[in-house]
């Protein structure tokens, strides 16, 4: 299709480069006229040429697509807008980013100086092998590639091809040569990926059916044939195939080879007719551990044992493989592993902007209620992604990490007596620590030799490495309460931070969800009560010395609370349905607690992100640090605040934000500039002083030189020639000076003229 705006293009004049007439007759532009998945609130005008490639786009059964555009020299791919609406810097990252910018790359390189280092069209202008994510280019709400990809289904770039948008006819030539190799490069890119059919058990080709790939959470669908088309990059992927009437098909390790992709056939069978199928393996190898996934739904409201939980997690992974990703951070010191099911929509790695959020239990081995609420709550998210709207949200924007039992070892030990008392509800002291008798809840010893055990150190190592800004630790064995840092302080008095503030309103976000409070302020015979309100510093509760939350706090800057969630570490099973339902809406309200925040990215001049820089509130002494993108994520109650940005080689700057009740702000990126530039600015007037008196210098050893020469010319030459003893001398030069003048006559004779003049001293 040559021209989307034949309106526009009348309008245009032959070699304006600065598109004028960029929108259509009635002075809307067409690649923002789209509905936008990140504002879907946003009122539009549908204007009948995107009303046509709109129809155009849902009823033809695209896979590969490219829209040409002029301005720049790069090819652009999806995402071009972010939940953030930031003006550039921001990667937005699609779930098929990998195949995208392979796509991109085949073009850039294929091209002519597309991907030519160096080669720019603006003199702050420049991308790395000729290609940019959309959005970290500039942002674009509405634009046409990403309706494409979240709608259409297709897989859509956009290409610019030239600095000018309406160059000169005679520059066509140039323009074809340099793409045209690129453009049938990239029709070729159509055949790459996993192609086929998939056919019911009578060869007839299913329609509708879903094709998903693991860890990837953009599906295609079959098209009337059964036919299928699915792009990706080279790699090893598993692939499942589902539909309502039939059953599931999972093929694994399938290796998509670099060129032309390979062609595999799906053959399902209806729900009826369970016999017909074959055993397929769906085991699937999370690090060095296998699990096994099975069809039987996991029970509940009861104690899963190690093998128990792995099944558990692999049940609910394989179930919604699309927004979790099940791994490990560490072993035991039994070589159990450490599992964590991870939430998001793009599971297994971190995006741009969205914080990271943490639950653990399990950290006492006979602390065991903690450990299977978090393994409801995996369930709890898995069946209501895209059902309850709260929760489809929460995983789209925020990557949440589920770490049930970080001391296997000693679960597995108070679990076995708990087998043997049956019914009897009991605290087991002696198996609150690790196989090695040490109790993982204070660990954290600030010796530098201190030797950590492989469950610590594992934890350590995960969030040290991982971006994590709010956090929750399950814990059972005492009265209802939510406490917060600082959990030990040296001097007399309970021990506050600059953000006890921002502890207190994220510990009231628990406790107003809670469906029950109040119910349980006494545990037993126990004199230890709820605190009023249940929210409490954690040195005032229960004063621990080493603890996680002060660890998070004092180095990392996550906020983490202690939530009490049962009186008993190990209750009856029969109890625990009724602590999930007392606490299953306040673990997801909590989670949601990690959008209301000041966050941004803090860049360099020309749009790089500045790792560890500073950001601080005023008045508050502790400053948060930015992460290798720039990020930073501070949470504070709603509220004026004014921030503060500096960095060792950057110039300090200051910004006035506004958090609303609702977690909006009216934050963007900030820009720092860097004290290099500054400072070379800044010493040009010394330069031209050092300048000026080297010229001076110069100036001053010249005229030294002309005065000895004159020197030598006037007194060194005059003097000679009057001293007595050159006065011979002299004369013989005059004789020598005499001029002889030879004049010739008539008939050729010469006639010799001797004149001399008197000698005269």
């Amino acid at each position: 299709m040559p021209s989307m705006n034949p309106d526009g293009f009348e309008k245009s004049t032959e070699g304006g480069c600065n598109g004028g007439h960029r929108t259509n007759a009635n002075g809307i532009d067409l690649n923002r006229n789209f509905p936008d998945q990140f504002s879907p609130n946003r009122k539009l005008n549908i204007q009948p040429e995107t009303k046509a490639l709109m129809d155009w786009i849902t009823s033809g059964h695209f896979v590969l697509s490219a829209n040409l555009h002029g301005g720049a020299v790069v090819a652009s791919y999806p995402f071009d807008d972010t939940p953030f609406h930031r003006n550039s810097g921001t990667l937005s990252r699609s779930p098929d980013d990998a195949t995208f910018q392979m796509l991109a790359s085949k073009y850039a390189t294929a091209h002519g100086i597309m991907a030519k280092p160096g080669y720019r069209c603006y003199e702050r202008e420049e991308f790395e092998g000729g290609i940019t994510n959309g959005a970290y280019w500039y942002e674009l709400v509405g634009g046409m590639q990403d309706y494409n990809y979240v709608v259409g289904g297709c897989m859509e770039i956009t290409i610019e091809l030239s600095c000018c948008k309406y160059p000169n006819s005679e520059k066509l030539p140039d323009y074809w040569s340099e793409n045209k190799e690129s453009l049938i490069t990239y029709i070729e890119q159509a055949q790459i990926g996993v192609r086929g059919f998939v056919v019911n058990g009578e060869g007839d080709g299913v329609v509708g059916a879903c094709i998903s790939v693991s860890g990837i959470s953009h599906n295609v669908t079959t098209y009337k044939y059964g036919d299928y088309w699915r792009l990706l990059s080279p790699g090893t992927y598993n692939l499942s195939v589902h539909h309502a009437d039939y059953e599931s098909v999972v093929e694994s390790h399938v290796v998509v080879p670099d060129g032309p992709g390979i062609e595999l056939n799906f053959t399902l069978f209806p729900l009826s007719q369970n016999s017909l199928i074959n055993d397929t393996d769906t085991n699937l190898e999370v690090d060095p551990d296998t699990i096994k996934i099975t069809e039987n739904v996991p029970h509940d409201y009861n104690y899963h044992d190690y093998n128990s939980l792995k099944d558990y997690l692999g049940y609910y992974h394989n179930k919604c493989s699309n927004i979790t990703s099940l791994y490990s951070i560490g072993n035991s010191v039994q070589n159990r592993l450490l599992y964590v099911l991870e939430f998001s929509d793009m599971p297994g790695e971190h995006e741009v902007g969205k914080p990271e959020f943490k639950y653990m239990a399990n950290l006492r081995g006979d602390d065991a209620v903690g450990r299977e609420l978090l393994l409801l709550l995996v369930k709890h998210l898995c069946e209501g992604y895209l059902v309850d709207p709260v929760i489809t949200e929460l995983i789209h924007s925020t990557r949440i990490h589920i770490l049930p039992s970080v001391n296997p070892d000693g679960f597995e030990k108070a679990f076995g007596e708990y087998k043997k008392m049956g019914e009897i509800v009991y605290d087991f002291g002696d198996a609150q620590n690790n196989v090695r008798g040490v109790n993982l809840m204070t660990d954290l010893q600030p010796e530098q030799n201190h030797l950590y055990q492989p469950e610590t150190q594992a934890v350590l190592d995960w969030i040290n490495n991982t971006p994590f800004s709010l956090s929750g630790i399950l814990r059972g064995g005492h009265p209802f309460a939510v406490s917060y840092p600082l959990y030990w302080y040296a001097n007399n008095g309970y021990p506050n931070t600059d953000f006890t503030d921002a502890f207190q309103h994220l510990s009231s976000v628990y406790v107003d969800s809670m469906k029950s409070q109040g119910k349980i302020n006494k545990c037993g015979n126990s004199d230890k009560v709820s605190p009023r309100g249940w929210i409490t510093n954690g040195y005032k509760w229960s004063p621990s010395v080493n603890t996680w939350p002060d660890y998070e706090y004092r180095n990392n800057l996550c906020f983490e609370l202690t939530i009490d969630v049962s009186c008993h570490y190990f209750p009856s099973e029969k109890n625990i349905k009724g602590v999930w339902e007392s606490h299953s809406q306040s673990l997801v309200s909590f989670m949601s607690a990690a959008q209301h925040a000041i966050s941004g990215i803090i860049l360099d001049r020309d749009g790089r992100p500045i790792y560890n820089a500073s950001v601080q509130i005023a008045g508050r002494s502790k400053p948060f640090s930015t992460t290798e993108l720039g990020e930073f994520w501070i949470l504070v109650p709603p509220g004026d605040y004014m921030l503060i940005v500096g960095h060792l080689f950057y110039h300090t700057q200051a910004a006035n934000v506004t958090l609303t009740a609702s977690g909006v702000m009216d934050f963007t990126n900030m820009t720092l500039e860097s004290r290099h530039v500054t400072q070379t600015s800044s010493t040009r007037p010394l330069l031209v002083i050092l300048l000026a008196l080297t010229i001076a210098l110069i100036l001053v050893v010249y005229c030294s030189l002309c005065l000895l020469w004159l020197y030598y010319f006037f007194f060194v030459s005059l003097y000679s020639w009057r001293h007595p003893k050159l006065a011979r001398v002299r004369r013989e030069i005059k004789r020598m000076k005499q001029k002889k003048t030879m004049r010739t006559n008539k008939d050729g004779f010469h006639r010799v003229n001797i004149e001399s003049s008197s000698d005269s001293d």
